[in-house]
C-alpha cells in the first residue's frame, strides 16, 4: 500500500520508546511496518540503550524509508521520550506502542475506517491477549459486540457494569491528534498512569471507537516500571492525589463528573477513593501563595466549585459502592458461614448422633444379651 502523504486523511505517526529492548523491538517494528495500512512514519526514540537495540532499529530504517531513530543525550524517561517524538510527529493521527509488544494485522486499516465512520470519537481501542511470559490470556473489556462507536454518557454507565473493563487497553489505542488537549501528550507527574489519565479524558469528552477483536499481544513483567510504581503504596497514593488535582481543575469540568460517575476510579485501591483523601489532595495548596492568589500549582483557577464537586460525586459514588456491595457482601458471608460454621457444625451433629446412636446400639445388644443368658 503506497504511503500518503503529510496531512492526508488516515495517516498515522506510530511513536515508540526504547530502552534496551533488543531481544522484541524487531519484531514489533516488522509487525507495525507490516500493515495493510502503512505508517506515515515510524518514530523511535532511543532512551540511551546500553545494547545492541539501535543497530536493530537502524538496519530496519534501512528497509523502510518511514522508520527513523532519534536519541535522547542520557536516559530520560518514557514520558520525556513519547512527549519529544510527539512534538515531532506529523500523522493525522498518533499510536503509542510498546517496543516488546506485539501488534496483530489489521489494527491500523480497522481503526482508520472506524473513526472514519465517527469523527466526533478521540481514539480507537481493541480487545487483546496478555502474555506473561508462563501463559497468554485473552483481554477482553466487553463494551461492544460489533465495532462501533460509544459516546461519553454511554461508557460511564458501561463501566459500572459487573464484568466490564474498567478502561481501555492503552497499548492498542490509535488517537485522533486533533483532540488532544496539550502538546505534551503525557504528564509527568502522573508517571505510569499518565496514559491511563489521557485516556480518560479523551473518552469522556468526545467518545471513543472500540473493535472487539484482539489485535494487540502485550508483554507483562512483574518487574516492569509500572508494577514498580504500583507496588509502592506511598507513591501509588501521591499519584491518585495528582489525578484527583488534576480532575478538579476548570479545563476538566466536563469530564470530572463521568469520570467519578463511572467505574474508572475503581482500579485504585478502595482506600484511596474517599472524600478525606479528595480533601487531601488540596491540602498543599491551602497556606501556600498560590492558593491566596487564587491559582493552583501550574496555573489555572483554583476552583473550589470544583472541588466541591467532585466531593460530592465521591461522596456519592463511595457510598454507592458501599451499598452495591452489601448483596455480595451478604452472599459471601453466607457462603463463608457455610463453608467454615454450618456445614462443620452439621457434621458435628450427625457425629455426634452417630456415637449416641452405636452407643445406645451397644446398650442395648449387652442387655439383650443378658437377658438371652438368664
Amino acid at each position: 500500500m503506497p504511503i500518503l502523504e503529510p496531512g492526508c486523511p488516515g495517516t498515522i505517526s506510530v511513536i515508540m520508546p526504547n530502552y534496551n529492548d533488543s531481544a522484541s523491538i524487531r519484531a514489533q517494528l516488522l509487525a507495525i511496518c507490516g500493515q495493510s495500512h502503512q505508517p506515515h512514519e515510524v518514530i523511535v526514540i532511543d532512551d540511551g540503550s546500553t545494547d545492541n537495540s539501535v543497530s536493530i532499529i537502524e538496519e530496519i530504517a534501512r528497509q523502510f524509508s518511514f522508520v527513523r531513530v532519534l536519541r535522547n543525550d542520557r536516559n530520560r524517561g518514557i514520558i520525556y521520550s513519547v512527549n519529544r517524538a510527539a512534538r515531532l510527529a506529523s500523522g493525522e493521527y498518533l499510536y503509542i506502542p510498546a517496543s516488546n509488544d506485539i501488534v496483530h494485522p489489521g489494527l491500523f486499516e480497522k481503526a482508520l475506517q472506524l473513526m472514519a465512520r465517527y469523527p466526533q470519537a478521540s481514539f480507537c481501542c481493541s480487545d487483546g491477549f496478555l502474555d506473561d511470559e508462563k501463559n497468554t490470556w485473552e483481554i477482553s473489556t466487553g463494551w461492544l459486540t460489533e465495532p462501533g462507536y460509544i459516546s461519553p454518557q454511554d461508557l460511564a454507565q458501561t463501566t459500572r457494569r459487573p464484568g466490564m473493563a474498567l478502561m481501555p487497553l492503552s497499548h492498542t489505542c490509535i488517537i485522533r491528534r486533533a483532540t488532544l488537549p496539550h502538546p505534551d501528550v503525557w504528564k509527568s507527574e502522573l508517571e505510569c498512569y499518565c496514559d491511563w489519565f489521557l485516556y480518560q479524558v479523551l473518552a469522556f469528552r468526545h467518545g471513543c471507537c472500540f473493535l472487539p477483536e484482539k489485535l494487540v499481544t502485550q508483554r507483562w513483567s512483574a518487574s516492569s516500571y509500572c508494577e514498580r510504581v504500583k507496588s509502592d503504596d506511598s507513591r501509588h497514593q501521591r499519584i491518585f492525589l495528582e489525578i484527583i488535582k488534576l480532575l478538579a481543575m476548570p479545563e476538566n469540568k466536563d469530564v470530572a463528573e463521568l469520570i467519578v460517575r463511572g467505574g474508572t476510579l475503581l482500579c485504585f485501591m478502595p482506600k484511596m477513593l474517599t472524600p478525606r483523601n479528595v480533601r487531601a489532595a488540596f491540602q498543599d495548596h491551602r497556606d501556600s501563595p498560590a492558593e491566596a492568589a487564587g491559582e493552583l500549582r501550574g496555573g489555572g483557577p483554583f476552583a473550589k466549585e470544583q472541588i466541591d464537586l467532585l466531593l460530592t460525586h465521591v461522596r456519592k459514588e463511595h457510598a454507592f459502592r458501599i451499598v452495591s456491595f452489601l448483596p455480595n457482601l451478604s452472599t459471601s458471608l453466607l457462603g463463608h458461614s457455610k463453608r467454615r460454621f454450618l456445614i462443620p457444625a452439621m457434621f458435628r451433629v450427625m457425629n455426634t448422633c452417630d456415637r449416641i446412636f452405636a452407643h445406645a446400639f451397644h446398650l442395648y445388644d449387652r442387655v439383650r444379651s443378658a437377658i438371652l443368658r438368664c
